[in-house]
């Protein structure tokens, strides 16, 4: 009796000072900014399992940021209702189940992070995400940033998206697509708004069509840590809008002027730790005229880069290309002057005349740091800065280069040439053996036709009878 007595005089004395004690702001810590239009709630690793009953959400206040990140919570439930504008961050949370109806309470969030959970693919369904019911129908949420990165998803259900007509970033890195099924497709193709998009650290092998020539507004494409053996040709459907495009982490075997046709707008592209590549072509980046931040670092296997790789009228601003096999960077290969950030260490480097005539152009701006990089003198065999070459490696004759990946790669056209020649004479010789043989035995049937070889003709005279 005693006890209840005090339970009941403790909530008295909550409420009278102003507190609920349903708030969750007993639970968490919670603060406000000086003009109580913004709240920040901060419930990581309070080893909560639910969302809590109430906010204590102030009529004043517009904004509310709240963190419920290391809990655990294996059923997500509804959150409180407010009317201000919500981020609500759940990333590693244990989560395996969502209620329908997440946030009808909640209309206006903008930002919702689930990432680092256990939800899988048929838990990520249009009922969760639907705003409050309005007589006939369900309104839609606010939602512009949804985070699913590193849960067991695997598909995605085609009308998973139609309460958030808003979206603008989605992030699926980390899941289980090994292939976008057609219900993705439509899935992904429903949000038209869609500006941002990582599938990263799945298992792709290809980028489907149908999952993006809808989207006129994606300027940002995480494609990173795939199975990728080549650029997506299918890319050029949203070159229009595609700005930025990272590849980094996949297979890919070849860089070609072929490669990034139709993506004329991309300014930054990010190829790093591309475990297959060997060589960039020529013209490989001339399709990408606005490219101004290119990342070629971490390639062991890169030799070489083309000297005519970059397009005429090519305005690169940064270039990054550390830690790959590049024994060599041709002068004509970039207006260097025109850099603004350039990093070329732990390459294997000969020193050069085209390397001293660089250095000569590099805007004083960029970084002379004094870890390198740094060149092998062909003369002494000592390892300099390049930034301390001086001219007189100019006057040095280069002997007959002994990289032998190099000579097999600028003769490569010429071993094409050569197989497809040892190929047509191929044919053409079976082609003639072929027509030979049908020849000979059209020949043989003729000379064997049964013909009588001589027909004699014995004139009778007959007499008549009378």
């Amino acid at each position: 009796m005693k006890f209840h007595i005090f339970v009941l005089l403790f909530c008295y004395i909550s409420i009278a000072n102003g507190e609920d004690p349903d708030s969750i702001c007993n639970s968490c810590s919670c603060s406000t900014s000086d003009n109580a239009q913004v709240m920040n709630i901060n419930c990581v690793n309070r080893k909560l399992q639910h969302v809590g009953g109430y906010w204590d959400v102030k009529n004043e206040t517009k904004f509310v940021k709240i963190s419920f990140a290391g809990n655990d919570m294996p059923t997500l439930e509804a959150m409180p209702q407010t009317d201000a504008v919500v981020e609500i961050v759940l990333t590693k949370c244990n989560i395996r189940y969502l209620r329908p109806s997440l946030f009808a309470d909640t209309p206006n969030v903008k930002f919702v992070d689930l990432s680092h959970n256990d939800l899988p693919a048929e838990e990520i369904s249009s009922d969760k995400f639907r705003g409050p019911y309005n007589s006939t129908f369900y309104e839609p949420i606010a939602l512009e940033h949804l985070d699913l990165s590193y849960n067991k998803i695997h598909t995605l259900l085609n009308k998973v998206f139609e309460h958030m007509p808003n979206l603008k970033i989605l992030n699926l890195e980390g899941n289980d697509f090994k292939v976008l099924d057609i219900q993705t497709q439509l899935a992904l193709s429903s949000i038209r708004g869609l500006q941002d998009l990582n599938l990263a650290n799945n298992e792709l092998t290809e980028m489907i069509v149908g999952a993006i020539d809808a989207h006129e507004n994606l300027t940002h494409l995480d494609l990173s840590r795939n199975l990728l053996d080549f650029v997506p040709p299918s890319l050029a459907h949203i070159g229009k809008s595609l700005e930025v495009l990272n590849v980094d982490g996949n297979p890919l075997i070849e860089f070609a002027s072929e490669t990034f046709l139709g993506l004329g707008n991309i300014t930054e592209l990010s190829a790093n730790n591309l475990t297959m590549l060997k060589y960039i072509n020529a013209n490989t980046f001339a399709a990408m005229p606005k490219l101004k931040k290119l990342s070629l670092s971490d390639n062991f296997l890169l030799v070489d880069i083309d000297r005519e790789a970059f397009g005429i009228n090519q305005t690169l601003e940064e270039f990054y290309l550390n830690n790959n096999e590049l024994y060599r960077l041709d002068y004509k290969l970039l207006p260097w002057s025109q850099l603004h950030v350039f990093q070329f260490k732990e390459n294997p480097l000969e020193c050069s005349c085209d390397l001293y005539n660089i250095t000569t152009q590099l805007s004083a701006d960029i970084m002379r740091e004094e870890d390198g990089p740094y060149c092998e003198d062909p003369r002494t065999g000592r390892s300099i800065r390049v930034f301390y070459l001086k001219s007189d490696i100019c006057s040095y004759k280069r002997e007959l280069s002994s990289h032998i990946d190099y000579i097999q790669h600028h003769f490569s056209m010429v071993r094409v040439a050569l197989v497809i020649l040892c190929v047509t004479v191929l044919i053409a010789g079976i082609l003639a053996v072929i027509l030979g043989f049908v020849r000979y035995k059209k020949y043989r049937r003729e000379s064997n036709y049964p013909y009588a070889s001589q027909i004699a003709y014995n004139p009778i005279a007959t007499t008549p009878k009378y």
